[in-house]
């Protein structure tokens, strides 16, 4: 029993063998069919090859010519559109290969005019305008020659004002209305409001400037001539002048105590402009010995080593007074212009 399924197992597997392995490793019964690689057109040639139907994968005929077909595909192109009394021109173009035929192919007339306005006269806001209709191809009218149509005035002019005599800083000027489409005027004469706007000129000094008062300078309007008076302060600091007040004048003096050996003179100053005064001390005068006592000859003071030296207790005290009295004069006229006598 047991030999015989070992003889059945093997009469098995060689069937089963026969059944798959052998068709493997059979020869394909190749069917071929046609495949186009590059289609022909109607100037060109293509190409082709033979594959297996079966799936092998086989080829073969590869790059085998296909032959133009020499068919176009045309389309009408017009080069001259046609007219109501004058034919056109057209010819073919195949859209495939580019290739022209059938130039210069004649289209016939329309024999229907294309109408078109014309304006023989534009219309303003003042008039009416003319125009007609006329045949774009032959130029016939529609309508009897000459005969036009009225079109309608626009109706509104456009106005612009226009300057006559421009305005100034200090006078009126003129202007006008005036359509800019028909030029008819009106409003003739209207006013234009002065600028107000003076052109000033560089100035001129009028006043130079004192201890009691500023100086002035005088404007002229380059335009219309009106002129304004400006005092130095209050003119903007790009043409304000460095020195806006001015000096005391002085005047020679007067000299109210006359300098003696024993002690200074003053003298006052005043000013010519504002009265301003300021006192100023003179030098005190050296002894005099004229006869050779040894005595002043001004003040009487008893000199020693001749006239340069007092040796008196009056004299000494003289000098001592005359000496703070310089000093005392000297601040007084700093600050208040007095000097104590």
């Amino acid at each position: 029993m047991k030999r015989f399924v070992k003889i059945l197992a093997v009469l098995l597997t060689l069937v089963l063998c026969g059944t798959l392995l052998v068709p493997a490793f059979a020869e394909c019964e190749h069917v071929w069919r046609w495949a186009i690689d590059t289609p022909a057109t109607c100037g060109a040639t293509g190409l082709q090859h033979e594959f297996c139907a079966n799936g092998c994968g086989a080829v073969r005929n590869e790059g085998t010519v296909i032959p133009a077909t020499g068919e176009h595909s045309p389309v009408w192109v017009q080069d001259t559109a046609p007219g109501c009394g004058t034919a056109g021109v057209q010819h073919q173009h195949c859209t495939v290969c580019g290739q022209d035929f059938n130039l210069n192919t004649p289209i016939q007339p329309t024999g229907e005019h294309t109408w078109v306005w014309i304006t023989d006269k534009a219309p303003t806001c003042g008039a009416s305008g003319l125009k007609h209709q006329e045949c774009s191809d032959c130029g016939a009218w529609n309508g009897e020659e000459g005969v036009y149509t009225t079109v309608d005035r626009q109706g509104n002019h456009t106005w612009v004002w226009v300057i006559d005599t421009p305005a100034t800083c200090g006078v009126q000027g003129v202007q006008h209305r005036q359509c800019s489409v028909c030029g008819e005027r009106d409003n003739e004469g209207t006013a234009v409001a002065a600028t107000g706007e003076h052109v000033w000129d560089a100035g001129v000094v009028v006043r130079e400037p004192s201890c009691s008062h500023s100086g002035v300078m005088k404007f002229t309007c380059t335009v219309c001539g009106n002129e304004k008076a400006v005092d130095f302060e209050d003119l903007p600091y790009d043409i304000r002048p460095a020195d806006t007040t001015g000096d005391h004048a002085w005047n020679a003096g007067e000299v109210i105590e006359a300098p003696s050996c024993m002690r200074d003179g003053v003298v006052l100053y005043t000013c010519t402009e504002c009265g301003k005064t300021q006192r100023q001390s003179v030098a005190k005068l050296a002894h005099q010995d004229g006869n050779g006592d040894g005595q002043c000859d001004r003040c009487g003071a008893t000199l020693s080593n001749g006239s340069n030296a007092g040796v008196s207790v009056m004299s000494i005290w003289n000098r001592f007074i005359d000496f703070f009295t310089g000093i005392w004069n000297r601040i007084m006229s700093v600050f208040t212009g007095e000097v104590f006598r």
